[in-house]
């Protein structure tokens, strides 16, 4: 799961390189490690010209490759960048009995990269969508944090980025590399498997000098880094200490976001939200407050803190990472129903079984590769780097909507609202997050295929009403629950999913489950085995039912806007306990009346605590169960497919764990 790390400066002068045997991670190192080991090794903690010419360079443009054995920036700035594709450190000694494991790692790495960008460009390239396997699924990464909903919308993102020729061109190009780099690696594990531990003709002695950044030369992963332009960036406003929350804020600023609030006509994307906000958003808040304070983990957890990228779609390295995380995240999810009561669903990750399916992959496509179990990475490692993962996604996804809100004025609100666990996963608060993603259906144009679930499924084709939106009062339509005529809600048959071309188009699709009660009766009818009482738990598509016939009818007569506003508003607004036990829904009411006024506010406890028809304590509609990006050709199949088998509704992309 772990790939590679290659060190980039701009000015190797002023960076300040050295030979060191530090730790890095995401390309930071840990003061204390890095000065032991300069002292041991009778180089000064300064850039002088001497200690610097002691390090061999290439020069590739305006670009200093660093090729020693072990090398870092000492003075690490936001013009250095460090590459790191997923967490691994060049920078480690490596023993020559552990050679074998090392550039397994590499493979299984590259075999990540490959199988994510090959993905992706087959699903902005398809014209005819084949098969009920998943596409655009496979990148709905399961963090922790609530914000399924805010993924899907960058991945819409990722997919026009997909369509543009200079990214496809980049991207082909990034694919060659690493699978030439793959094969030079199958090569290479061969040799040493021959030699039996011996680096002789290996070019790789001494062995006491011998790096990973060594092995990682030796399969030309050069070529793979100059793939990454002067782009990338390694910081990001949602680092721990930048989510202390504002004692208060300005007056100017709320006056402001009160009074302005406004949408871009055409569509834009998040990444290419510049201006007179930017400055504003992208300043770190010091102050403090006892609603949000940056995480205070036990030390047992550091290892899950990471540097992360902002989003950039002209940072190459954050595509990489962001595609290759979010698939590796998306593999193997597995749901666990709890009987309660009242009943729950639980759901996790296989890091394990993802490792597993990897390497079964691998052999497949190079069967002469011997992987022993001493070459495999340990349990302990994968889940620490699957954390890890699962943390700079959730950072990541916080900064993409903290940018997305630039525009709306909204990110100081969405920035106060983003708190970070004490396992470093950050999240945006549910209604909150919802404000801008609500705004960006209408500014993008972004399709949507509501699926409801009731023990049958019935689809919808939900298209956002631009004109009715922007006839509403510009300064209220940002916080209003909405208006019946800002969706269209069109009832679509199975077979009409099945079959016609809007459905080759990549979809928002929103599950719901629709039940007589809350979604804990849903859950309590999913294991209860009494099916005389409560009836048929199968799910099933018979046009003959009365429940099917009465709630088709409902559904032509709700207001969409205002259902997900109440369910994103009812929803508990993080998924962890806030600090001194504090009420979310007091915490985020206070923020939003701070933000956007007493109007915002008085519709927010509107939407938290009503009891409405399209509330989730209705008997009609809607809770939602999961969001994703994908093509409905593809949901459509795979519902078919789960009809036929008579499974228990779940999200897509997960299965019920045995």
């Amino acid at each position: 799961m772990t790939v590679v790390y290659r060190l980039l400066a701009q000015d190797a002068g002023q960076a300040g390189l050295y030979r060191s045997t530090c730790k890095l991670q995401m390309g930071k190192p840990e003061s204390t490690p890095c000065c032991a080991s300069l002292h041991g090794m009778g180089i000064d903690n300064d850039p002088s010209d001497r200690n610097r010419n002691r390090i061999k360079r290439e020069q590739s443009g305006l670009y200093t490759f660093c090729t020693v054995e072990i090398s870092f920036a000492f003075n690490f700035t936001r013009n250095a960048m460090a590459a790191t594709i997923l967490f691994s450190n060049l920078g480690k000694l490596v023993p020559v009995n552990e050679l074998p494991s090392i550039v397994i790692k590499y493979i299984h790495g590259m075999h990540a990269i490959e199988m994510a960008l090959t993905t992706l460009l087959s699903a902005a390239g398809t014209q005819s969508v084949e098969g009920s396997s998943e596409y655009l699924g496979v990148f709905d990464a399961h963090v922790g944090d609530c914000s399924c909903h805010m993924r899907a919308q960058m991945l819409w993102e990722l997919m026009e980025y997909a369509r543009t020729p200079g990214n496809v061109e980049w991207m082909e190009l990034v694919v060659d590399a690493v699978r030439d780099s793959t094969d030079k690696a199958v090569v290479l594990l061969a040799n040493i498997r021959a030699r039996k531990g011996r680096l002789r003709g290996l070019d790789l002695s001494p062995a006491s000098t011998l790096t990973e950044a060594r092995v990682f030369d030796k399969i030309d992963g050069d070529k793979f880094m100059a793939l990454l332009d002067d782009t990338s960036t390694s910081t990001s406003d949602y680092s721990d200490e930048s989510l202390a929350t504002p004692d208060g804020l300005p007056p100017s600023t709320v006056l402001n976001e009160k009074e302005q609030v406004n949408l871009p006509e055409a569509v834009r994307l998040a990444s290419e939200t510049l201006g007179a906000s930017r400055d504003y958003f992208s300043a770190k808040q010091s102050a403090s407050s006892d609603n949000a304070p940056a995480p205070n983990s036990p030390s047992k957890r550091k290892y899950r803190a990471v540097e992360v990228d902002e989003w950039d779609l002209k940072d190459r390295t954050m595509v990489l990472r962001f595609l290759t995380i979010s698939r590796l995240l998306s593999l193997k999810k597995e749901m666990y129903l709890e009987p309660g009561p009242p009943a729950y669903i639980r759901a996790r990750t296989n890091p394990t079984a993802i490792y597993a399916e990897a390497e079964a992959q691998i052999l497949e496509k190079a069967p002469e590769i011997t992987i022993n179990a001493v070459d495999r990475t340990k349990k302990l490692m994968l889940v620490k780097d699957h954390e890890k993962m699962q943390s700079y996604l959730s950072q990541l996804t916080a900064n993409w909507v903290c940018k997305l809100s630039a525009d709306m004025l909204l990110s100081n609100l969405i920035k106060r609202s983003t708190i970070t666990s004490s396992r470093y996963i950050s999240c945006v608060a549910s209604y909150t997050s919802i404000l801008p993603i609500r705004a960006e259906w209408f500014a993008s144009g972004t399709p949507i295929l509501l699926l409801v679930r009731r023990y049958h499924n019935t689809f919808y084709r939900v298209k956002a009403n631009l004109a009715a939106w922007n006839s509403y009062a510009g300064s209220d339509r940002i916080f209003s629950l909405g208006e019946s005529d800002w969706f269209s809600i069109q009832h679509v048959p199975l077979e009409s999913v099945l079959s016609e071309k809007w459905a080759h188009v990549p979809h928002f699709i929103y599950i719901s489950n629709s039940t007589d009660g809350s979604l804990s009766d849903f859950y309590d009818r999913l294991v209860d085995l009494n099916q005389d009482r409560l009836g048929s738990n199968a799910p099933h598509n018979d046009e003959g039912c009365q429940v099917y016939i009465e709630h088709m009818k409902s559904v032509a007569e709700h207001n969409f806007s205002r259902a997900f506003m109440h369910f994103f508003g009812q929803h508990k607004q993080y998924p962890f306990s806030l600090p001194e036990q504090r009420d979310g829904y007091d915490v985020i009411g206070e923020y939003v009346r701070d933000a956007i006024g007493a109007n915002a506010e008085n519709a927010f406890r509107d939407a938290a605590f009503s009891v409405n028809d399209t509330g989730t304590t209705s008997t009609r509609l809607h809770t939602c169960m999961h969001a994703y990006l994908e093509f409905p050709v593809i949901v459509g199949r795979q519902v078919s497919e789960m009809t036929d088998q008579g499974q228990k509704p779940a999200p897509f992309g997960y299965t019920w764990a045995r």
